[in-house]
């Protein structure tokens, strides 16, 4: 089943969740439309920003792994003026304009949606310097590459839902680490 991605009134790109992490997470590859191809910058820019901002708040003492909100709080009072910090804010108001579709053309409310463009990503990977992901990635058979993933959970209220269940017909569970 395809589900499909629009900001603005406009498609920018589809996919079919192949993977289902738990009731509320999916990902899946990512195929963008010539228009989604001029917009996505603004929207793959979220994992560079946060890379970036993760390592000023570790920088100034603050843990970015930390999953309290008041930490997160913090670090956006304490940091939200800076170029890290409005970069998060520009992709994150970016995304906040897209709009999921299932296959019926239902909008299915989501909590938080990410598109990662995976050539950044495996540079990034590269540069950091750590041997065991450019093991993995050196060990990878060739073959035409996914340009993007996309990752999404749900509302708590989507899960069950028509909008959700009723078109979710293609599912492989994701190996849990």
């Amino acid at each position: 089943m395809t589900y499909t991605v629009w900001i603005h009134g406009r498609q920018i790109g589809e996919t079919a969740f192949e993977y289902e992490h738990d009731k509320r997470r999916r990902a899946g590859s990512f195929q963008p439309t010539e228009f989604g191809l001029q917009v996505l910058p603004s929207i793959t820019a979220m994992a560079p920003a946060l890379f970036d901002f993760g390592a000023m708040c570790k920088r100034h003492g603050l843990d970015p792994e930390s999953t309290s909100e008041a930490d997160a709080a913090t670090a956006l009072d304490v940091f939200g003026g800076t170029p890290e910090g409005q970069r998060v804010i520009a992709a994150a108001k970016h995304i906040s304009e897209l709009e999921v579709r299932d296959p019926s053309g239902q909008i299915v409310p989501w909590e938080s949606l990410a598109i990662t463009d995976l050539e950044w990503l495996t540079a990034y990977a590269r540069e950091r310097g750590d041997p065991r992901p450019n093991e993995i990635l050196d060990s990878m058979p060739e073959h035409d590459p996914i340009k993007f993933m996309i990752s999404l959970t749900l509302n708590r209220e989507t899960v069950g839902t028509p909008a959700w269940s009723l078109s979710r017909v293609r599912k492989k569970a994701v190996p849990r680490s």
